[in-house]
């Protein structure tokens, strides 16, 4: 799933957009910096994203978002959001609608019982179903090291796929109809039936599945809103580059005094 978002990343990155925004961006510090220090915009950028209720962590956290989004590519963004909403949609038709990811999980699924192994016979088992969900949940704190927003975002879909993947195996732990696959020898285990005759839970594979499956919609849900914020951020950014250290409404007058729209500002 990481591999995918930086193709797409990366894609984007090789359209001369972005970089012909940031190069105005630095011209035009060079030529402003000295007027940005003392001038003020009424009705500037500050009025997009109002910082007014929210402080401490999630104020820092959604500047810091909305500098990232500044002269960012907003459209395979927003493609990749659509695919995502399409996925969604078939997930909550059927459960057990397959994706392309399922091979990247289910591989990541069988390294885990090897990871755990050493921590007893049911790590081991347990491990196949939460290694391929903690992959996505480590992934979004080296995208948050990265300062890379959307990437955080993208990870929740990725936990998304995973954890419907788990609801449909733990919800086959009674009827044990699914075909199972084993990197090693001999008669794969069921894991989930293990799991659940182990804790006395068998009975009771149904409900775990469901409730699997909400926070699967829920971390769904995460991405396509959270994405969904950020491209409409990129969008209406699209003509400001913010350079490192500036605020949105230097960034904003400074690429407004660039396009020649300099009146309504200084009314």
């Amino acid at each position: 799933m990481i591999i995918v978002y930086y193709l797409v990343k990366n894609v984007a990155f090789l359209l001369p957009f972005d970089r012909i925004r940031n190069f105005r961006a630095e011209l035009g510090m060079d030529r402003l910096q000295e007027n940005l220090l003392s001038f003020s915009v009424n009705g500037g950028a500050e009025d997009l994203f109002p910082r007014g209720g929210v402080t401490g962590w999630c104020g820092r956290f959604h500047g810091e978002m909305v500098e990232w989004c500044g002269g960012r590519m907003w459209l395979f963004r927003a493609l990749m959001l659509v695919w995502f909403g399409y996925i969604f949609v078939r997930y909550l038709a059927n459960p057990q609608y397959h994706v392309l990811f399922d091979g990247i999980n289910l591989g990541i699924h069988e390294l885990g019982h090897f990871i755990w192994a050493p921590f007893g016979e049911f790590m081991a088992f347990l491990g196949g179903s939460l290694t391929q969900c903690l992959a996505p949940v480590i992934s979004v704190a080296v995208f948050y090291r990265q300062r890379d927003f959307f990437g955080m975002a993208f990870c929740f879909g990725w936990l998304s796929t995973n954890l419907y993947g788990v609801s449909v195996y733990a919800g086959d732990a009674q009827a044990q109809l699914l075909p199972l696959v084993s990197p090693s020898s001999g008669e794969p285990l069921h894991d989930w039936f293990y799991l659940l005759s182990q804790t006395g839970l068998l009975e009771y594979d149904g409900v775990i599945s469901m409730l699997i499956r909400i926070g699967a919609a829920c971390a769904m849900l995460v991405f396509l809103v959270m994405g969904s914020y950020q491209v409409s951020l990129m969008f209406r950014l699209k003509g400001v580059s913010i350079p490192k250290g500036m605020s949105h409404t230097e960034a904003a007058f400074m690429d407004d005094v660039m396009d020649g729209n300099t009146e309504d500002l200084l009314k």
